[in-house]
């Protein structure tokens, strides 16, 4: 009898708790293929956008020499009895700025030497001033050289054209379309040669800021712009001049200032002193206290000695005096 073997059924151990179980595949979602189209699209953008900014870049060096020619041209008819040359000029796309180096300004009747030379004007937004809804400029002359002679000063003093009336300011505003409200000098100097050539009068490492120009923050009838200069006088002495001006007063800026001078030599003014007797003051100028100056040495000089420069009170300043 034939015997059947009995196997018995294999039984399957169950996998450990801890052994990781196997994840089932998901599908793809709609708002995955949405996901990676659209960063797709914001790549190709932004890579459009950053290309056609370069291209903006390159370009404005083209514009260059088209923006040179049609400031020179439009200063030039500007400016009363004085002449530009412009060299150099660029055009910052990404800072909304303009940048002149070299620029010299010649006066007509005596051309050489020039009475100026800038050799670097940055010109730009005062971005602040954006937060107050005010378009306004920052002017930065980095470097200034003025130089002017007896006979070149005599030719100005007798012309019958006002400084104010020679187009000054329209000349700036054909280098920037907005008017200045924030004016900085750095390093600047100022020689002035009288009678004699082997003394000249000069003022280095001049330093100037200007703010509020335009009035934006301030009411009227006040001095809303502070001031600050600084220069080192005749290679030995210094001056600073710290205050506030208004300088879109009529007929002339008003200023409201402390001038302090140490160790200014006093012998280089007194040619000008002799001749100021004979040159024309009007009496709306503004009025200037007299500087004390004593003998400290042989040498006559303004060792340390203030003055307060202001023009015709207002009601405001005098009020703000009390």
């Amino acid at each position: 009898m034939a015997q059947h073997a009995h196997r018995s059924p294999q039984r399957t151990t169950p996998p450990p708790e801890d052994s990781p179980k196997p994840r089932a595949a998901r599908p793809r979602s709609f708002a995955r293929k949405l996901g990676r189209g659209a960063s797709k699209t914001g790549l190709w953008i932004a890579g459009s956008i950053v290309g056609l900014l370069l291209l903006l870049f390159i370009a404005s060096f083209f514009w260059d020499e088209p923006l040179r020619r049609r400031m020179e041209r439009e200063m030039n008819q500007s400016l009363k009895g004085y002449t530009v040359t412009l060299p150099h000029a660029h055009f910052q796309l990404f800072g909304l700025a303009v940048d002149l180096k070299d620029l010299p300004v010649r006066q007509q009747a005596f051309p050489n030497p020039p009475v100026a030379v800038f050799p670097k004007l940055h010109a730009s937004l005062q971005w602040k001033e954006l937060f107050s809804g005010h378009l306004v400029a920052d002017f930065l002359f980095d470097r200034p050289k003025v130089y002017v002679n007896l006979p070149q000063l005599q030719k100005e003093i007798s012309d019958p054209t006002p400084i104010k009336d020679k187009g000054w300011q329209e000349a700036l505003l054909k280098i920037y379309p907005f008017k200045i409200n924030l004016l900085r000098i750095k390093d600047g100097e100022i020689t002035y040669i009288d009678e004699d050539p082997k003394r000249p009068l000069r003022i280095s490492h001049l330093a100037i800021r200007a703010d509020n120009i335009r009035n934006t923050h301030s009411k009227e009838h006040v001095y809303p712009s502070p001031i600050h200069a600084e220069g080192v006088i005749f290679d030995t002495g210094r001056g600073a001049l710290d205050g506030h001006a208004d300088f879109l007063s009529k007929p002339y800026p008003g200023f409201h200032a402390m001038l302090r001078l140490g160790k200014v030599p006093i012998d280089y003014f007194r040619p000008l002193v002799a001749r100021s007797r004979t040159l024309p003051v009007s009496s709306s100028s503004p009025r200037r206290r007299s500087l004390r100056i004593w003998r400290t040495s042989r040498f006559p000089t303004c060792a340390s000695t203030s003055s307060t420069l202001f023009r015709r009170p207002t009601p405001s300043t005098r009020a703000g005096s009390r």
